[in-house]
């Protein structure tokens, strides 16, 4: 990181710096007399958020469990909501937003670079002349702890215009120096190494520049809103219309820190899924509470990911990783829709990939019993096991059973569900399928693919994707 402030021009070089913006922001000190926690959280259940289907709901975590972690594998994190009191109408493959909290230890560096105390109360003011609004995000009234917490996205890229302002508040010559190449015309180069590429947000400028010390006002302005994570449904409300499953994998971002989501999650229910904890919260005279712990979560608007109310339509799911889980939801809702011997296990497919047999196959065991009941047939791939007579991919398993798939795909009217991480596994497994109908009919690639844009169009091919 220390890379980041070396010089790269000599200090005799002009340099032609982008104009100041002006700031229409003020954060006024304020010793309002009331409840500022019950304030703040009103102003969330009462925010209005991306594709909201339903309002902001506190929700109680009835479980939570590790179902892969350790040398070569990411952890996968299943947690179980209990939303009997809420009144939410959703399919598998719907999305719930779950609002995050950012890291405490990220925070507390912004408190002390600014020289802030967490629990000191502001209200922003707003210069009337600019026709400048506060942003609808911010409280009329907020503790710096919770606007740091709760409403900035402290992990964003910082951009040139923050840069820019943050010049003006940075003391030290070389340090001030360093910022104003950053940001510069001539900086264009140094811009995109060391802050698009390396991901760094206020949090690092803070860090490593000691000398800046921006108003709490520039943060605002500049810094754009935490938004809520989505997050696939992978649970039948046919089966428990109580309980909704999450699974997700705990990710790390470039610079090796957690999702700001997820890893907050994992803390969140660390006392429910870490026999360590556990241990170390038993008291000499086991007087135990039980634990509640409750996230806030909104369900989103449906789209065509969803599985489809004519539970007669043979489904092939595709699903990479945690891709897999809201295929667990699909099945578990045919499980209660169909019952009996006219379950056909030809009908519904689940092709999966991970990277060992005994680390990361998530639900083996679960989809191998639905498989006894004729549900589905189970397709699995290991990416990183040393059997070169397995397949170690999705893509693979496609092509092992092309007929099945190419056949029942232009037959009938079956769905192709694809879900998982990356663009990059979307476009190789829309490849593959060219490929297999071209192979197996016997027709161009170029002929192929226009079947393939056709089942597309039609919704026979429905794509659930994220970065």
């Amino acid at each position: 990181m220390c890379v980041l402030t070396n010089l790269y021009f000599s200090l005799d070089k002009d340099l032609n710096l982008p104009p100041l913006c002006t700031s229409h922001f003020s954060c006024v000190l304020t010793d309002i007399n009331c409840d500022i926690d019950e304030l703040e959280n009103n102003f969330l259940k009462e925010s209005t958020f991306p594709f909201a289907a339903s309002c902001l709901s506190n929700v109680c975590v009835s479980s939570a469990t590790v179902l892969s972690e350790g040398t070569d594998v990411k952890t996968t994190l299943e947690i179980m909501l209990d939303i009997s009191d809420l009144n939410l109408t959703y399919l598998p493959g719907d999305t719930i937003g779950i609002l995050p909290k950012n890291d405490e230890k990220e925070i507390n560096v912004i408190l002390n670079r600014l020289g802030l105390s967490g629990d000191v109360k502001y209200k922003l003011s707003v210069d009337e002349t600019k026709k400048k609004k506060i942003p609808s995000y911010i409280p009329p009234v907020f503790s710096v702890k919770f606007l740091l917490q709760n409403c900035l996205d402290i992990r964003s890229v910082v951009k040139k215009a923050l840069l820019r302002a943050l010049v003006e508040h940075t003391f030290d010559p070389i340090e001030k120096r360093r910022i104003i190449e950053l940001c510069c015309r001539e900086g264009t180069g140094e811009y995109n190494e060391y802050i698009l590429k390396q991901k760094t947000s206020i949090i690092d400028i803070l860090q490593v520049f000691s000398s800046c010390r921006p108003p709490l006002s520039l943060l605002i302005e500049h810094i754009p809103r935490l938004q809520p994570r989505p997050y696939s449904i992978a649970s039948s409300p046919l089966k428990d219309p109580n309980l909704l499953r999450v699974v997700f994998n705990v990710v790390h971002d470039i610079r090796n820190r957690r999702g700001v989501c997820s890893g907050w999650l994992f803390d969140m229910t660390l006392p429910l899924h870490d026999l360590n904890f556990k241990l170390s919260q038993v008291e000499l005279s086991d007087n135990l509470k039980p634990v509640t712990i409750k996230i806030p979560v909104y369900l989103r608007k449906p789209t065509k990911f969803r599985i489809p109310e004519n539970s007669s339509l043979p489904l092939i799911m595709i699903g990479p990783g945690t891709g897999v889980a809201p295929f667990l939801g699909f099945l578990e809702h045919r499980q209660q829709e169909i019952s009996g011997p006219n379950r056909k296990n030809t009908e519904n497919h689940i092709m999966f990939g991970c990277r060992h047999r005994n680390k990361d196959d998530i639900y083996r065991k679960k989809f191998l019993m639905m498989e006894e009941e004729n549900l589905c047939l189970y397709h699995v791939s290991y990416s990183r096991d040393n059997d070169n007579n397995h397949p170690k991919y999705v893509q693979d398993l496609m092509k092992l059973k092309r007929k099945d798939i190419v056949n029942q795909l232009l037959t009938s009217e079956t769905v192709i569900f694809i879900c998982g991480n990356g663009l990059t596994m979307t476009k190789d497994i829309m490849k593959t399928l060219v490929h297999l109908i071209a192979n197996v009919k016997g027709i161009s690639e170029e002929e192929a693919n226009d079947v393939v844009t056709s089942l597309e169009k039609k919704g026979q091919i429905v794509k659930e994707l994220w970065s």
